[in-house]
């Protein structure tokens, strides 16, 4: 393949019209070199979302101890959502508002997530 720096070198021999030719080479090669590192910070943003977003099953891993989050459980009306905190001590996740109570290895408790980050206002400028 051929670098930007062979082609700078080829340009101090080269005509007027080739050194425009070498230029722009040289400008899209840079260009697809800054596009390439750009996708490549986006992929692993978007690697990070899906890992902050994505349902972890209690079998895989749980979270810190206090910390709260979304827990999926089987209740007796089908899958529903519920804030929790764990607690490390007591190997459980206590439901926010009610203080229901499901333990680590509890048949209903299926998974968790982190809480989405909370909604914060743009300055109007």
């Amino acid at each position: 393949m051929i670098t930007v720096e062979i082609l700078k070198e080829m340009a101090f021999t080269a005509t007027e019209t080739q050194r425009r030719a070498l230029e722009k080479a040289i400008s899209a090669i840079s260009d697809y070199d800054k596009m390439q590192e750009i996708s490549l910070d986006l992929a692993f943003e978007n690697d990070e979302l899906i890992n902050k977003s994505r349902w972890i099953p209690v079998s895989e891993r749980l979270p810190e101890d206090y910390d709260r989050v979304l827990i999926t459980v089987n209740g007796w009306h089908g899958l529903i959502v519920r804030e929790a905190q764990y607690h490390k001590a007591q190997n459980e996740f206590e439901v926010l508002h009610n203080h229901e109570r499901w333990e680590v290895g509890e048949k209903g408790l299926l998974a968790w997530q982190p809480l989405p980050e909370p909604y914060k206002a743009e300055r109007e400028e």
